[in-house]
């Protein structure tokens, strides 16, 4: 694609925004500002904070939200400056634009489908595609059930697919899932793809049933623009499950994260709901057929 003026992104940005909010306000869901400093973060150990001084940056407006909906607040988004301390990547930027919403009595399959309506607004065209964490694992690697597979059956996938002996010997389950879905999965992706049903460890904030986690990610050319889940409403499962992710960062030798008690408290009042995170960046990206996000920044 042709190198476009900073004058010419400043534009397709802004129109971008402004759909979004159309389509929102179409659908009464109400546009919401939350603060973007926190007490405490998320102590999901895959997710690093960034401390300003006694607070942090939030890495998501996800618990602020929460407490918003167990206040009455009904159908809510909201486009915010988010931060997280990975490495910048040509699909990862410290600081970038997360579009975040909650719908309430919505189920994740019909979560699914409004968010391939947002993203059909910015890429006409597309087909919408929804295949379950196991049968992709099925489809790319072999394993008739990831879900009963050992670390050691996945390192050996890896390594074959790698070509290579060298394996980790500190790596979880969780590790190479990832790892398989980044090197061997993620590129083989095209079109819209909606992968559900994930296993229950890879989901802290989302209700499971029948042992899997009601969690989606989409992908758009293999490249992972929405996170979703129908959400958590059991106050005391909630704070067990955080306690598990600090325990998580004890081991990897991360700072423990005090747990949010206010969305705590939010979390027993929380109505069925099903919420999203996307990408804006990386949303923009791929609308304009580019492979760097920081090509999509106007500074």
């Amino acid at each position: 694609m042709a190198k476009i003026s900073l004058k010419e992104l400043i534009k397709i940005r802004a129109e971008m925004l402004r759909q979004v909010r159309l389509f929102f306000y179409k659908r009464k869901v109400l546009e919401v500002d939350s603060p973007h400093l926190g007490q405490t973060t998320t102590p999901d150990p895959q997710v690093l904070s960034i401390r300003a001084g006694e607070k942090y940056l939030l890495t998501s407006p996800e618990f602020f939200l929460k407490r918003l909906l167990a206040n009455g607040s009904g159908d809510v988004f909201q486009m915010a400056h988010v931060f997280r301390d990975d490495m910048d990547s040509p699909r990862h930027r410290k600081e970038f634009m997360l579009l975040e919403w909650y719908r309430v009595g919505f189920d994740l399959h019909k979560l699914m489908h409004e968010v391939f309506d947002l993203v059909s607004l910015f890429l006409p065209g597309l087909k919408f595609k929804a295949i379950s964490y196991k049968n992709i694992y099925k489809k790319h690697t072999g394993i008739d059930d990831v879900f009963m597979a050992n670390k050691e059956e996945l390192a050996a996938i890896w390594q074959k697919f790698k070509q290579t002996d060298e394996v980790s010997d500190n790596m979880s389950k969780t590790d190479w899932l990832d790892l398989i879905m980044l090197d061997i999965i993620e590129p083989n992706l095209s079109g819209a793809v909606f992968i559900h049903s994930y296993p229950r460890e890879q989901a802290a904030l989302a209700r499971i049933e029948n042992g899997v986690a009601l969690r989606f990610e989409l992908y758009i050319n293999g490249v992972e623009i929405a996170n979703g889940f129908d959400e958590l409403t059991v106050k005391s499962e909630q704070r067990a499950r955080l306690r598990l992710e600090n325990k998580k960062r004890e081991k990897l030798g991360l700072e423990q994260v005090p747990l949010d008690n206010e969305f705590l408290s939010a979390v027993a009042s929380l109505p069925q709901c099903s919420g999203v995170a996307l990408g804006i960046d990386r949303l923009l990206m791929v609308t304009l057929g580019l492979s760097d996000i920081n090509q999509v920044g106007i500074f």
